[in-house]
């Protein structure tokens, strides 16, 4: 499932950046344990599970704070095939007959002319 940790830990680290000005009154210690505190609150009905799975792509992006926060974390990376990826987008595309594509050589904005590709 996606939780909404992710967005909340993003939010707090914000918080906590050099972008706030009580910054530097907030230690590293200190911001470890309020992350933490995060996934204790919210993952505490869970605790006695030995697998939490979180599906939020956010994660992606957080790698270096899940190996800090949870060594022994795994990450799942799922690999699509590309040309059915294409495909898909293509499909896509052709569902959405009013939508301008850039995909597929549209003209650029302020363009004069224009040249129709029909499938």
């Amino acid at each position: 499932m996606t939780s909404p940790i992710g967005a909340q830990a993003d939010r707090m680290l914000e918080a906590m950046s050099e972008d706030n000005e009580f910054s530097v009154f907030i230690f590293s210690e200190q911001k470890r344990a309020l992350i933490v505190s995060i996934f204790s609150a919210y993952y505490h009905p869970q605790s006695e599970k030995e697998v939490i799975l979180d599906t939020n792509r956010l994660w992606c992006s957080k790698l270096p704070l899940i190996r800090e926060l949870f060594p022994e974390g795994k990450v799942i990376c799922c690999v699509r095939n590309i040309a059915g990826i294409m495909d898909s987008i293509e499909l896509l595309i052709q569902r959405n007959a009013f939508e301008v594509s850039r995909l597929f050589n549209a003209p650029a904005e302020g363009a004069n002319n224009f040249t129709a590709r029909l499938s």
